[in-house]
C-alpha cells in the first residue's frame, strides 16, 4: 500500500517556501511535488501532477489563497487544502471553511508539527491552530447574543435519528472515517449520510455547516435536548 503523501506548496515568500520545502522533503512519507509563488502557478502544477495536500498562504499576488482553495475544490476535489498562515479575522477563516479547507495552522510551527498536521489533513481530519481556534471562539461569542436564522435549527430538529448522530460528530470536525468508527458504520454509509445531511440543510461543504452550527449555538443545543427527552 502506498502511504506517500504528495504535497504542493504555494507561498509568495521565496525564503519561507524554500525552507519549508527542505523541511518536508526530509520526511520519508511526504513527497514534495512542487512549489509555486501564487495560486495561478499552483493550479498549473495541479494540471500535470496529482497532489494529496496543497498548502496555501492566504495573501498571494494574482490569485489569493481563498480563491485558489475554491478553484481546487471545484477542479480537484480529491486534493485536500490547508492554509499555512496567520489568520487575522473571522472573514478569511469563514471564507476558507466555505471552500472545504481542512487545515489552518501558522508559519511559526516546527517542521515536525507542520508534517504532523499534513498527515492529519491527508487522513481527512480538520486541523485548527491556536489563532484560528481563537477566531472561531470569538465568532461564537459575538454571535451568541444575536437573533439567528432558525432555518438550520429547524432542519436539524427534523433530521431522522441516524442523520442527527452523524451531524453531531461532523460539526465537531470529525472526518468520515472517525464518524464511521464512532457509530459502527461503514465508510460508504457515512458518505451517503453526509450527502443526505447537505441536502437536508442546504449546505455544500463541511466548513459551511460547521460555521452555521456555531452561529446557531444555543438553538441547536436546545433542539438536541428536546430530542433526547422525547
Amino acid at each position: 500500500m502506498n502511504n506517500i503523501i504528495r504535497v504542493a506548496i504555494a507561498d509568495d515568500d521565496a525564503i519561507f517556501r524554500s525552507s519549508l520545502y527542505e523541511v518536508l522533503a526530509a520526511r520519508e512519507d511526504i513527497e514534495l511535488v512542487g512549489t509555486a509563488s501564487d495560486g495561478l502557478r499552483l493550479l498549473k502544477l495541479l494540471e500535470t501532477r496529482p497532489v494529496d495536500v496543497a498548502l496555501l498562504d492566504v495573501d498571494m499576488p494574482r490569485l489569493n489563497g481563498i480563491r485558489t482553495a475554491e478553484l481546487i475544490a471545484e477542479r480537484y476535489p480529491k486534493t485536500a487544502v490547508a492554509m499555512l498562515t496567520a489568520f487575522r479575522d473571522e472573514n478569511s477563516l469563514s471564507q476558507a471553511l466555505q471552500h472545504n479547507v481542512r487545515g489552518f495552522f501558522t508559519k511559526d510551527l516546527s517542521g515536525e508539527d507542520i508534517a504532523a498536521n499534513i498527515r492529519k489533513v491527508a487522513a481527512g481530519e480538520t486541523v485548527l491552530g491556536n489563532r484560528p481556534s481563537q477566531i472561531m471562539v470569538q465568532h461564537f461569542v459575538k454571535t451568541s447574543s444575536r437573533k439567528r436564522d432558525p432555518g438550520l435549527t429547524d432542519a436539524v430538529n427534523n433530521l431522522p435519528r441516524h442523520l442527527r448522530s452523524v451531524f453531531d460528530l461532523l460539526v465537531q470536525g470529525l472526518p468520515n472515517k472517525a464518524i464511521a468508527q464512532e457509530l459502527h458504520l461503514s465508510d460508504s454509509t457515512v458518505r451517503s449520510y453526509v450527502s443526505a445531511l447537505f441536502d437536508a440543510t442546504g449546505y455544500r461543504t463541511r466548513g459551511e455547516l460547521m460555521m452555521a452550527a456555531i452561529d446557531a449555538g444555543d438553538g441547536l443545543r436546545q433542539a438536541n435536548t428536546q430530542r433526547l427527552q422525547s
